[in-house]
């Protein structure tokens, strides 16, 4: 730790864009020469990452040429340092870099996805637990008095349960949405998630969810599926959603 920083070091261009893709720091300095990646090549690589690409970056050479200098400024770098510079020079853009970019992270105004956040977040979690108990008595009215009742009733009943299975699915897409958006403006959590994926095999997952879909709704005679198998970095579980009518 120098200047109350936290400083992540790299031997060469390779493993800096391996450490900041796994550490996702807040600023970066880059050397242009550099073996196995160039600073333009870091850059390059670096931009083409969504979580990176309003990460500030700077860059130290001994360089100087205008050629170098625009090359630079056109793939994105937020400050150039010719060698040799001071310590204050590199404080100093190290600073100004850091104060606009808090700038930028409290601008207070309001946007949509805020307004978002901030309804799913004033959902209690307890809502589960008496829609579970709702659905678990119409369910078991279901299987158990349905034959007992009246058309009307057991219209009414079968209504019941439909909207609560309807209302149950609504719930699990906020949550699973509040998840997402809490993991994505979190680096931590966003770190420790992608050191925690597994890998699932696309093609199975979604063949089953849709079979079962068909089946629910007595439509698995019109179910088609052309499906390219693909495999991605996510444990299976979280890729499909606890759906009630399928418990």
């Amino acid at each position: 730790m120098a200047e109350n920083f936290n400083v992540i070091d790299a031997e060469d261009g390779h493993i800096g864009v391996l450490l900041a893709q796994e550490e996702m720091p807040d600023l970066v300095i880059c050397d242009i020469m550099m073996p196995e990646f160039d600073g333009y090549s870091v850059m390059t690589q670096l931009r083409q990452n969504p979580y990176l690409q309003s990460v500030p970056f700077i860059f130290l050479t001994a360089k100087a040429s205008k050629t170098d200098l625009r090359l630079g400024m056109e793939l994105g770098a937020n400050d150039y340092l010719t060698k040799p510079f001071t310590r204050d020079e590199l404080l100093g853009a190290v600073n100004a870099q850091i104060e606009t970019l808090s700038i930028h992270n409290s601008d207070d105004r309001p946007t949509w996805s805020d307004h978002c956040c901030d309804l799913i977040q004033s959902l209690p979690l307890e809502i589960h637990q008496p829609l579970e108990h709702i659905l678990n008595l119409a369910q078991s009215s279901q299987e158990n008095e349905a034959p007992k009742n009246t058309t009307p009733a057991k219209d009414l009943l079968n209504e019941i349960k439909s909207t609560g299975d309807l209302l149950y699915e609504r719930l699990q897409n906020i949550f699973i949405y509040q998840e997402l958006a809490s993991i994505e403006q979190n680096p931590q959590r966003l770190r420790i998630f992608r050191k925690n994926t597994g890998i699932c095999a696309t093609k199975a997952v979604i063949t089953n969810i849709a079979r079962t879909q068909a089946q629910y709704y007595s439509r698995i005679s019109d179910l088609q599926l052309e499906l390219k198998d693909a495999t991605i970095l996510l444990a299976q579980p979280k890729l499909q959603k606890n759906n009630r009518r399928n418990c």
